[in-house]
């Protein structure tokens, strides 16, 4: 609705400037102002949806952009006219104009009603407004046409007779010298924007007229008015954007008769400090307040059932706010961003507070309603960045079930949260960065939490999880650097991507037994993470799942796994020992990278040897035996004397020790000591080539010093390969 009417008056704009382009004077550049004009955003026309009219609503620029524009028109050359020469002409049945250019005075005088003039039709003076100063309308006319005077840039003064009973339309839009006016006792109704962008316009004097409503953008634009007295205590309503953008406006004093306040009513009115709102108002509209940054305080009175969207949002001065209305829906973003406001509170009962309806009010510390427990919806953001808010009751009734996402995210003085019995879902975000939060209870029928939902709550010591819960989410725990006591419910069955990492304090934790999947660096950064036994039916430990957990010691690689990713174990720089009880299909990269200490690593006898990504072992340095069982190394093994002694790597190949240990004992005498030739080792060679070209292979490059085997005097493949041509040109050949 107010995107349609902002399009209409869009229109009248435009067709106005074509108007303009009639005048024999400036036609080119007024064509190009047009169109500049039909581009310009506006924030007049407020989206439907709430994103948009939050953008929207904080850009307000269109009254700035189209004033710009306007005042080009006093730049313009001059109609030739005849200086000190009168024209005149009829405007209605029975009503005449007269233009005298010697004292650029315009008098309408006759009887009755004026006429109305169209944008495509206006009035017969419009050709030379730019002459026109003062305006007299004599006694005995009706009314004021519709555009009778829109444009006139230079007219200063306006003296209405008191027979004069209507103002119309848009009359005296773009009138931008006109300083200051007062309306006869006898006028009734005053149009939609009949001062709109009169950019001078100070001081207006209802004078206690007849009029019943401030009409729909009245005085938008006027960012210059500062005063506005005598209010007729008969006028019900403030219309749409009345007051849009009066930006020096500071204090207004609307009467008790007034039961509706429009939408953006009073909009980036940035001086306004005191205003009331009227006793018998029942609706305060959408952004009605908005970016009233000058107010500090505001009464909402027993009446009021309803306050729009967005309607004191940005309101940065605003301390305190007390709703004695019936106002059931505290609607969205109603308070966003006032920062500075203290204490709500609501005297009646409360059943939905919508999405980000408290959003970054950074002081907020009190907030009060008669029973909590009516609330059955809290939505999103609700309380996000409510930094000061230190203590929040969930409501406890069988509608409230779940907690939105982001409500509380931000609300660092947050100290403990209890979630209700009814409650079965915690979503996304929902604690996020609470970080004065140290005690969490939940109930035990929650089935969900959601992603990074206690994420960064750094004094969050303890968490049990209930029974009903399967699956801890991604982030869930990330941060919370206090956390050192982890109880899992039964159901548990996965642990999703960083849920526990950078958990600097958390020493243990005990999975349940249906736990199938750790997802990637869930415990990474888990410093003080002494042990950990992993869960038998986990198949693949994922990317980065332990890293920087410098307190273990040792861990056992279940036999059902199946695949270690890249960089799993790395940078745990105390782990000694790790054993591979199953058969392991692959090793990623870097998996064991960094781990200083690493002493001993063993597969299984029964394993074979999976296939190594690059650096498997980097900077390994304490790293002297590896245990395997068969000569069908598949992978990147990257050592040298500068990462492992060689004279303690050892090949465990039990498998077929006794039919081979004549040429078992030549190879291993070959490792150990460096001889070059061994009885008998042609033979072994032909019938192990296949398994031992490609573990030579794969080794040919050292990580450390990436030498080729040739230029390493004590490396193995140089051993294994000196003095032998044939071997040498198969392996080249690979």
């Amino acid at each position: 609705m107010i995107k349609d009417k902002f399009k209409k008056l869009v229109s009248i704009i435009l067709t106005l400037l074509q108007i303009f382009v009639a005048c024999p004077c400036g036609a080119a550049n007024l064509e190009a102002i047009g169109n500049k004009l039909a581009a310009v955003p506006t924030s007049a026309a407020i989206s439907e949806t709430d994103s948009d009219l939050k953008k929207d609503a904080s850009d307000a620029s269109y009254v700035q952009d189209m004033e710009s524009k306007i005042n080009k028109f006093q730049n313009m050359e001059k109609c030739d006219i005849e200086l000190g020469a009168t024209y005149n002409g009829k405007c209605g049945e029975n009503c005449t104009w007269k233009l005298n250019t010697g004292d650029k005075t315009l008098t309408i005088s006759g009887t009755g009603k004026m006429d109305d003039y169209l944008l495509d039709s206006p009035a017969p003076w419009f050709v030379y407004s730019q002459h026109i100063e003062k305006l007299k309308i004599e006694n005995g006319v009706a009314n004021i046409g519709n555009f009778a005077f829109s444009g006139c840039c230079n007219l200063k003064e306006i003296d209405i007779a008191n027979s004069v009973a209507s103002v119309g339309l848009y009359t005296f839009t773009f009138c931008l010298s006109l300083e200051n006016i007062t309306i006869p006792e006898n006028i009734t109704s005053i149009g939609n924007g009949a001062f709109l962008l009169c950019d001078s316009l100070r001081d207006v004097d209802l004078n206690f007229c007849s009029i019943d409503k401030i009409a729909d953008e009245t005085f938008s634009g006027c960012e210059k008015l500062n005063s506005i007295k005598n209010i007729p205590e008969n006028v019900t309503s403030v219309g749409e954007r009345a007051f849009f953008r009066c930006s020096k406006l500071e204090s207004i004093v609307l009467p008790d008769s007034v039961t509706g306040i429009g939408e953006q009513a009073f909009f980036q009115c940035s001086t306004l400090k005191l205003i009331n709102i009227p006793k018998n108002t029942k609706s305060i509209g959408i952004g009605a307040f908005y970016g009233c940054s000058a107010l500090q305080s505001i009464n909402i009175p027993e009446n009021v059932t309803s306050i729009g969207k967005y309607a004191f949002a940005g309101c940065t001065s605003l301390l305190i706010v007390l709703v004695m209305g019936k106002v059931n829906v505290v609607e969205t973003s109603v308070f966003e961003e006032c920062t500075n406001l203290e204490v709500v509170a609501f005297y009646n009962a409360v059943t939905t507070i919508s999405a980000s309806a408290f959003y970054d009010c950074s002081s907020l510390h009190m907030l009060t309603f008669p029973d909590i427990n009516k609330v059955d919806t809290i939505e999103d953001n609700a309380f996000k960045g409510c930094t000061n808010l230190s203590s929040f009751k969930l409501p406890n009734n069988t509608k409230f079930t779940y907690v939105a996402r982001h409500t509380f995210e931000g609300c660092s003085s947050l100290s403990d949260i209890t979630i209700p019995e009814n409650v079965t879902h915690v979503y996304e975000n929902a604690f996020e960065n609470c970080s004065n939060l140290n005690k969490v209870t939940l109930n035990s029928k929650v089935t969900f939490i959601g992603n990074s939902v206690f994420k960064g709550c750094t004094s969050l010591s303890s968490i049990a999880i209930p029974n009903l819960i399967e699956s801890i989410e991604d982030s869930s725990f990330e941060g919370c650097k206090n956390l050192s006591s982890v109880t899992l419910g039964s159901k548990v069955t996965s642990i999703g991507d960083s849920a526990f990492k950078d958990c600097t304090n958390l020493s243990s934790i005990n999975f349940p037994t249906e736990i199938t999947s750790i997802g990637a660096y869930a415990f990474k950064g888990c410093t003080k993470l002494s042990s950990i036994t992993i869960p038998s039916k986990i198949t693949f430990i994922d990317e980065g799942t332990f890293q920087d957990c410098n307190a273990l010691t040792s861990i056992n690689i279940p036999k059902n796994v199946k695949e270690i990713s890249d960089n799993a174990f790395a940078d745990c720089k105390n782990l000694t020992t790790v054993k591979v009880l199953g058969g392991l299909n692959a090793v990623g990269e870097r998996a064991f990278a960094n781990c200083g200490k690493l002493n001993k690593f063993e597969y299984k006898k029964s394993a074979t040897v999976p296939a190594h990504g690059k650096e498997v072992f980097d900077k390994c340095h304490s790293l002297g035996k590896i245990n395997v069982n068969s000569p069908k190394y598949k992978g990147n093994y990257k050592f040298c004397e500068h990462e492992t002694d060689f004279k303690d790597f050892m090949f465990d190949i039990s498998s077929w020790i006794q039919k081979n240990i004549v040429w078992i004992f030549a190879t291993l005498a070959t490792v150990v000591g460096g001889v070059n030739a061994v009885i008998g080792f042609p033979k072994f060679w032909y019938e192990h080539k296949a398994d031992l070209i490609k573990f030579i292979k794969n080794i040919r490059h050292c990580s450390c010093c990436n030498k080729d085997p040739e230029s390493r005097e004590d490396s193995l493949t140089a051993d294994l390969l000196d003095g032998n041509k044939e071997g040498d040109q198969e392996l080249s050949a690979l």
